[in-house]
């Protein structure tokens, strides 16, 4: 499994398309549901599609994951600090790019489904 993938570079080489793949917190939320299977729920419910497939290679588990909730697939164009710095460098800022992500994403999963699910009957 892969953190993210380049999915192209721009004509300039300044900038690609990046799917970062960032793993949602298996806890519960609020209502009792695991914030995996919320997230499933929620992605069904706004017809929302989060894969990108790679024909040349077989990402079985990876897309599983994807599937069960188990990641989360975000895609961005990420533009390049400089455009002459080094391949290692542009590999160093998208690790770092990833890094960050790695918080922020499950953070705002974790916010917005907080209370997904929860259901209330008033005696």
């Amino acid at each position: 499994m892969s953190n993210y993938h380049i999915l192209e570079q721009s004509k300039d080489r300044k900038a690609v398309t990046v799917a970062f793949h960032v793993a949602v917190p298996n806890t519960l939320n609020k209502a009792g549901v695991n914030y995996r299977v919320a997230l499933v729920q929620y992605k069904d419910l706004n017809n929302f599609v989060s894969m990108i497939f790679n024909h040349e290679t077989n990402f079985s588990t990876e897309n599983a994951q994807l599937i069960s909730g188990g990641l989360y697939e975000y895609v961005q164009e990420y533009r390049f600090s400089e455009s002459s710095i080094s391949d290692g460098e542009k590999q160093t800022e998208l690790d770092n790019k990833f890094t960050a992500l790695s918080t922020n994403i499950p953070s705002r999963i974790e916010t917005i489904l907080e209370w997904w699910g929860f259901n209330r009957d008033i005696p």
